[in-house]
């Protein structure tokens, strides 16, 4: 190991005028585009990885090396579950560039009695576990101003949670960074890391603002980068990947697959890359020949939700749009509905198939009292929404949907999302079995979309599940056949 001395001369230099170097290739380093997007990204709160093999804890320790000499006096702290993970993980790139460090940055790394890396401008880069919520309170009182967590899905959400608390800067000078966490499905922080980075950037396409408990912006942003097969390991290593015979594991580290989990609903048959479309990819013809149909579940306090969709050939369905509010009365939702509407769909056969719970009567409406009956329903179709009870067969809609996933001999499945349906999205990739009844999802579950697509593909399919909705589809026919009879 290089021992280096600092000189205070050289030292007052770099704080009152930091060199410009490009760090990363003094020391040999080459990011391939989805580490370098990972490294330019400045949001608070930046994940990356998903797909195994991405050179994840390579990129986490450079960003915090190139953090550490661009800003004198900075702290940075990188994490995993086990001390013996740092070693295996950190620790040994950090033994193979140190020279490199001592002799371009003047970095000591100092191994006992707690391994840091020592900068000549003050910074410092602390290699630390924490598997518990124990494990993290020993970082009380402890200041960091960038924290980076590597695999970061093998620990409880707790752990990285309150590590954050540790993130502040007291030092004139010197900035607050954030977070920066490396991770791949599974594991015990599959749920936690899916519904932050993936589902509500839908996949790293976009940014989002992280909200307090009262719902209020914290001006601290969020993204995703998804890694790629880095350039950095063996070509052995990706073979090795492609032959796991745990068809989820393999999805999981092969395909950086967040929508494959054990326990989930559609596992086996939804796949974002093969069902989420964009309008350009599969346009939707204008015009009546083209049947289409709306499917609404309905919620005021929970959201309700209306989805749109058209029928093309070969029994594809493809679902175009996606309405999904809480907190609208009924006849609010209504008018958003035909206000979310374009103009030449106004006058089509569109129908609602409707939740079938809105044609109870409201409690507040004496029966015999000669007042009609009031009801959802009611309220829906005064607005101007045609509406229909939907069948709310639970199995035969969980078919339904298998079926439509399910890709074909001909390569393609009879079901695609478009792009914009960002609820119907994360659902389909994240609604669990129901523990008691395997069969169905489960209800527990946020599944507001999922129960709107249900209705949706009855209403456009009318299939059914057995011989007891037999009634029920011929009302659907004669429904759609009353509405396409109808002068336009």
């Amino acid at each position: 190991m290089t021992v280096t001395t600092t000189d205070p001369l050289l030292l007052a230099a770099d704080l009152l005028d930091p060199p410009a170097v490009d760090v990363f290739a003094a020391l040999g380093y080459t990011p391939d585009p989805a580490q370098r997007r990972f490294h330019d990204a400045d949001e608070f709160d930046v994940g990356y990885g998903g797909i195994a093999g991405a050179g994840k804890s390579l990129a986490l320790l450079m960003d915090a090396v190139a953090a550490a000499v661009a800003h004198p006096g900075l702290r940075a702290g990188i994490f995993r579950r086990s001390f013996d993970e740092v070693e295996e993980s950190i620790l040994s790139k950090v033994v193979v560039l140190q020279d490199d460090l001592a002799a371009r940055f003047g970095a000591v790394y100092v191994g006992s009695p707690r391994p840091e890396l020592r900068f000549r401008n003050g910074s410092a880069i602390r290699f630390r576990y924490a598997e518990t919520l124990a494990d993290a309170t020993r970082r009380q009182g402890g200041e960091y101003q960038l924290i980076g967590i590597d695999e970061r899905q093998q620990v409880d959400p707790a752990v990285p949670r309150y590590l954050e608390t540790r993130i502040r800067s007291g030092r004139p000078g010197v900035p607050v960074l954030g977070i920066r966490s490396t991770f791949n499905p599974g594991d015990v922080g599959h749920a936690d890391l899916k519904e932050r980075y993936i589902d509500r950037t839908n996949a790293g396409a976009h940014t989002y603002e992280r909200r307090d408990d009262d719902g209020v912006g914290t001006g601290q942003w969020v993204r995703f980068v998804a890694g790629v097969r880095s350039t950095h390991i063996n070509e052995s290593y990706w073979r090795q990947l492609d032959t796991i015979e745990d068809p989820v594991l393999r999805r999981q580290l092969a395909e950086g697959d967040w929508d494959a989990g054990g326990g989930l609903m559609f596992t086996e048959t939804w796949r974002r890359h093969t069902h989420v479309v964009t309008a350009e990819q599969v346009p939707i013809p204008a015009g009546a020949t083209v049947v289409r149909a709306r499917g609404v579940d309905y919620g005021m306090t929970n959201p309700f939700c209306c989805l749109w969709g058209a029928l093309l050939s070969d029994g594809l369905v493809v679902v175009y749009r996606e309405l999904y509010e809480r907190n609208l009365t009924p006849v609010e939702q209504a008018q958003m509905i035909l206000a979310s509407e374009e103009p030449h769909e106004r006058y089509l056969p569109l129908v609602a198939h409707l939740d079938p719970a809105c044609w109870s009567q409201y409690a507040n409406v004496k029966r015999n009292s000669g007042v009609p009956p009031k009801s959802i329903a009611s309220d829906y179709a005064k607005v101007g929404v045609t509406v229909v009870r939907a069948n709310n067969d639970r199995i035969g809609g969980v078919r339904l949907v298998h079926q439509g996933l399910r890709v074909r001999p001909d390569g393609a499945p009879r079901l695609l999302v478009y792009d914009t349906c960002p609820n119907l999205i994360r659902q389909l990739g994240s609604l669990p079995r129901s523990k008691t009844n395997p069969e169905d999802v489960n209800t527990a579950a946020e599944d507001h979309a999922y129960d709107a697509l249900r209705y949706l593909l009855f209403g456009l399919l009318g299939k059914t599940a057995g011989p007891a909705d037999r009634h029920q589809r011929g009302v659907y026919r004669s429904q759609a056949q009353d509405l396409l009879d109808r002068p336009l």
